[in-house]
């Protein structure tokens, strides 16, 4: 096989003269969180859709990780523990009560002087502290807790980096090779999306894996990767995908149909059955057949059981609209 380059990243390109089934594509990266100014120029440099990069954590929640990164879990070799206790949670404010726990073996005693309640303010996005009686003891730690906050204010989470990679990958149609193990997805050559005049475009996929690879190759260097590998059509590989894609099928209706048939359990009630939400599950239902209807295209199906899953789900879909039918 010959070897190529996707971005900088090492990868296995194609090969010439063979009939391409696809690629078979996976990923590493660490959970290092980025700047989510950085992100976000790097996604787009890299032709990439913005829309699909998550939200920045909400300024509350960044407030939160900064009071627990000051928490210790043991004691240290002077007795003395940092505890860290949410006070109030509202609308519009979070407190946190810091407290210095300290054992006296001696005495068999434990204290607990009260060092500072520190508050964030969600309209303001702002750090307010009351020093109480032990404020000096511990005098560092707000500097700790305001540094983090400032430091990871503007950060996107590596969890959710990650996220955006394996979402974009299944926007192209991508099928997971792994079951619920992941990590290894099988990648059309071609996917499908709407163009001009409500038509439908097909377009490869080899744009949109390169710009995955320079965007993590951007972010954290050589400790990520974006590997791909040429399947070759062959009967073997064929079975392969259609297996796996039987698979992921047959999961994603039983979600579907257990989130519609968890409703109809719960009966009308006084809300009667939201109209978003059965919007979504249809949403949920066209993709599953868009996706039937591109594979048809790439591999022989076992329609039996793909065609019974679908029958499943529609039936469960009836019932929570004729259930809906009758609040109306």
């Amino acid at each position: 096989m010959a070897r190529s380059k996707l971005g900088n990243v090492k990868a296995v390109g194609d090969v010439d003269g063979l009939p391409e089934l696809g690629k078979l594509v996976t990923y590493s990266m660490p959970d290092d969180p980025r700047p989510g100014t950085k992100l976000v120029r790097t996604w787009a440099k890299h032709g990439l859709d913005v829309n699909d990069l998550p939200d920045q954590r909400q300024g509350f929640h960044i407030f939160q990780s900064a009071c627990r990164s000051v928490e210790t879990r043991r004691k240290n070799g002077k007795g003395v523990e940092i505890k860290v206790d949410e006070v109030t949670h509202s609308t519009t404010e979070i407190v946190y009560q810091i407290t210095r726990m300290v054992r006296d073996v001696g005495e068999r005693v434990i204290e607990h002087p009260k060092a500072m309640t520190i508050a964030f303010d969600k309209t303001l996005d702002t750090i307010t502290v009351r020093e109480l009686e032990d404020y000096d003891a511990l005098r560092g730690i707000e500097e700790k807790i305001r540094d983090h906050y400032t430091k990871n204010a503007k950060s996107i989470p590596g969890q959710k980096i990650r996220n955006a990679v394996r979402d974009t990958l299944l926007s192209l149609g991508a099928q997971n090779m792994r079951r619920k193990a992941g990590g290894l997805y099988f990648v059309p050559s071609e996917y499908r999306i709407a163009g001009a005049n409500g038509r439908t475009e097909t377009r490869s996929t080899i744009p949109t894996l390169e710009g995955l690879a320079g965007v993590l190759e951007d972010l954290y260097g050589e400790r990520a990767d974006l590997w791909t590998i040429s399947l070759i059509r062959d009967d073997a590989a064929e079975k392969m995908v259609a297996k796996h894609f039987a698979i992921n099928v047959a999961e994603k209706s039983r979600e579907v149909m257990e989130k519609a048939l968890q409703r109809v359990r719960q009966g009308k009630g006084e809300r009667g059955v939201r109209s978003d939400l059965i919007a979504n599950l249809y949403n949920e239902r066209r993709r599953i057949a868009g996706a039937v209807a591109q594979f048809e295209q790439i591999v022989s199906l076992e329609q039996d059981a793909i065609s019974k899953n679908l029958r499943d789900l529609d039936e469960a879909l009836a019932k929570l609209q004729e259930m809906a039918d009758d609040d109306a």
